[in-house]
């Protein structure tokens, strides 16, 4: 039971992780009069596309 509520925590974590990032890109994209989330400007996302790409390659 511990193990399905540690998990559960992970879970949520990574979600409002990925929120977080999904907000940063939109604020991004409307700024720069984009309509499409991969009108983003790569270096306009600064650290936080670092964070992400860092944590999919599992070196964090």
């Amino acid at each position: 039971m511990r193990q399905v509520e540690e998990t559960k925590a992970v879970v949520a974590g990574e979600q409002a992780r990925m929120n977080a990032i999904g907000n940063k890109v939109l604020q991004i994209v409307t700024k720069a009069g984009g309509e499409f989330w991969w009108e983003t400007d790569v270096e306009a996302l600064g650290n936080v596309q670092h964070v992400a790409d860092e944590r999919l390659k599992g070196k964090e």
